[in-house]
């Protein structure tokens, strides 16, 4: 029974469909607001300056008063964008007035919605990261002539529970075929160079020491310590000689030597080699605990060979990537995937899917929860829109493990603290208490080692202390009325069960929403998760309830963006899953008026992401957290920062874009 059965005891597969379980609601409003640039009221037949109009909703409207004088009339005439209003007066304090506008005016709540999205204030939200033509062909034509196909084939076969010997040995042919091809061709290109021909690069990554596998197996065979006299020409005499058992080993360690001196890119990356033994390690460890079996060796595999994609954009682009990876920080940010699609109009979760899909269709069955493994980990990451979905149990249970084994990775080789703290916390849902996490933590990196050893590595994965980071909410955070209430919702949400976040900066919100689920004092932290881009699922699947039977949380981003087909399956989970749900939206997307289906379910529940129109500081604190993001890669002078973007009220996204098409301006033209 896997760890994230959160009873522990019960049968998956006798459980009856849930019933709707109460929600308790925290959004009393019918009807949503949207913040306006001020437009002056003022009452011509009473002769009284009511203020300026802040914000309007499909039937009522809010002014910001002159002053502190309350108003006697109960009726109130004045224009809106040139056209006169009927209002009467709802409520009033010291600094503002809420108005009901008449529908029997000039304009009627039906018909006032094109009116609100025009007058709705926006943010600079988007500019894009300047693309090269994405490279398709190139791509698989590198899958093709590379022999790191042959290599992974190899290895998925080596890490299945059953290997099949004929594939086996059909693999390591495939290898030595491979292997004097490269050799006769780089002999060609020395030949060519002396005569003074030039010719077309090789693809092949180069510093690659062409060591044969079917060669080296032979040689073993023939060795004094098992040879019986008679001489092993043959890779079936060779096989029979030495022992399955003895051949996947060798095999295993040809394939792993191989794979990491193919990735020219990642020669800058010290320990490379321990985070790709580290994160393997954590991996098979992990898998009796979450109820996922591996047995064709198809999730390892995939996890040891996720890096084989930067190896391709850095052909591309070498010097503007080659000093780039330098830890596992770097692997995986999601800056990273910006700054790859800047320069080779793709990135690596993209570049990765098209190489596996080209070399086996094994990995099609988990190549999904790898991207959301991506979302785990970074749920502001957007991606690439031309990449769908299709989701079930055992894609989105592969992703949590393989976010547990980035955290491990960026823990004890990338000595991130915060990242120790988070695998820390959601170990717990194995039932281990914090002595017996550590044990555990600290076994796998002895594991690991002695891999590292028998393969001959000098430097070793250093143990780690307890990891300590702490980050106080309240200061991180700006002192604001809608930042309270945001708080005190999620301080609340094992009782609420179920907010809609409705935000004006996709990317920052899910910024901030990321520091949320991990903070301590709202209880989330502790608690297996699962986040899905709903802008990329699937309409050939609807989405099914079961598949999210181990997590006690789901977070929907951009549920605005669902399809029409798939909302029937969101609103029935919505209504029955006795988990924390959340799910944000796009405030310019109107789904009030837009996606009326999803607005019914949703209405009770939302709350707003504090705007940046009604309070400059959210903005500005924006600007800051962004600056301080954006460290690893660009050297952020914070003050500039907020020179050159306070005024334009822009997106998070807008500021990371500018700043990485400038970097990556630089780095082309050293």
């Amino acid at each position: 029974m896997g760890i994230l059965d959160r009873s522990n005891k019960r049968d998956l597969n006798q459980i009856k469909p849930p019933s709707p379980i109460p929600l308790n609601s925290i959004n009393r409003r019918s009807e949503n607001r949207y913040e306006i640039a001020p437009i002056p009221a003022f009452d011509r037949t009473a002769k009284i300056d009511l203020g300026v109009i802040t914000d309007i909703s499909i039937s009522g409207l809010r002014i910001k008063k002159p002053s502190a004088i309350d108003l006697e009339n109960q009726i109130y005439f004045f224009k809106l964008n040139n056209v006169p209003i009927k209002t009467k007066l709802i409520w009033q304090d010291k600094k503002f007035i809420g108005l009901k506008v008449d529908p029997n005016g000039a304009i009627a709540p039906n018909q006032n919605k094109d009116l609100i999205k025009k007058l709705t204030q926006k943010i600079d939200a988007h500019l894009s990261i300047k693309k090269s033509k994405t490279l398709y062909e190139s791509i698989k034509r590198y899958s093709n002539e590379n022999i790191l196909a042959s290599l992974i084939n190899l290895m998925v076969e080596l890490e299945s529970s059953e290997t099949d010997v004929i594939k086996l040995k059909k693999y390591i042919e495939e290898i030595s075929i491979i292997h004097d091809k490269i050799f006769e061709k780089k002999e060609q290109s020395s030949l060519d160079e002396d005569s003074g021909i030039i010719d077309e690069p090789i693809t092949q990554p180069t510093q690659i020491e062409l060591i044969d596998l079917q060669t080296q197996l032979i040689a073993t065979a023939n060795s004094p310590e098992i040879t019986d006299g008679i001489e092993v020409k043959d890779i079936d005499f060779a096989i029979a000689r030495i022992g399955l058992a003895a051949v996947k080993d060798i095999s295993a360690r040809f394939v792993k030597q191989m794979i990491s001196k193919s990735e020219n890119a990642l020669s800058n990356f010290k320990g490379f080699e321990s985070y790709n033994i580290l994160k393997t390690v954590m991996f098979k460890k992990l898998t009796p605990f979450f109820s996922f079996r591996d047995d064709n060796g198809i999730g390892c595999s995939l996890l040891s060979i996720e890096t084989i994609g930067i190896d391709f954009l850095a052909t591309k682009t070498k010097a503007a990537l080659s000093d780039f990876y330098t830890s596992p920080m770097n692997i995986y940010s999601e800056l990273s995937r910006l700054y790859e699609r800047r320069l080779n109009g793709c990135d690596l979760i993209k570049v990765d899917k098209i190489l596996l899909e080209t070399i086996s269709p094994v990995f099609v069955s988990l190549y999904d929860g790898y991207i959301i493994s991506h979302q785990l980990l970074n749920p502001y990451l957007t991606i690439e829109d031309d990449i769908t979905l299709e989701l079930n149990r055992r894609k989105l249970n592969y992703a949590y493990l393989l976010f547990m084994s980035y955290l491990s990775c960026q823990f004890y080789i990338g000595r991130d603290n915060e990242s120790g703290i988070s695998l820390i916390n959601r170990l717990t849902c194995t039932g281990l208490d914090k002595q017996e996490i550590l044990r555990f933590l600290k076994d796998t990196v002895a594991e690991a080692n002695k891999i590292a050893e028998n393969f001959g590595l000098k430097t070793l994965i250093k143990d780690s202390a307890s990891p300590s980071f702490s980050l106080n909410i309240k200061k991180f955070l700006p002192e604001d009325p809608q930042y309270n209430h945001l708080l005190h919702i999620f301080t609340n949400l094992k009782q609420y069960k179920r907010v809609a976040i409705r935000c004006e900066d996709d990317e920052y919100s899910h910024f901030i929403l990321n520091k949320l689920i991990n903070y301590p004092d709202f209880g989330l932290n502790k608690m297996p998760y699962t986040v899905i881009p709903c802008e990329n699922l699937s309409t050939k699947d609807e989405i099914a309830a079961e598949a999210f039977n181990f997590f006690g949380l789901i977070i929907f981003k951009n549920i605005d963006k669902i399809h029409g087909s798939l909302a029937k399956g969101f609103i029935k989970l919505w209504r029955e899953y006795d988990g924390i749900i959340i799910t944000t939206f796009n405030n310019y997307n109107f789904i009030e008026f837009d996606r009326p289906d999803l607005f019914k379910f949703l209405r009770q529940h939302m709350v707003d992401f504090p705007s940046y129109f009604a309070n400059p500081e959210i903005h500005r604190k924006m600007i800051e957290h962004t600056a301080e993001y954006l460290k690893p890669v660009y050297t952020i002078d914070k003050d500039q920062y907020n020179v050159d973007y306070i005024e334009k009220t822009c997106s998070m996204s807008f500021i990371k874009a500018e700043t990485i098409n400038q970097f990556a301006e630089e780095q082309l033209s050293e």
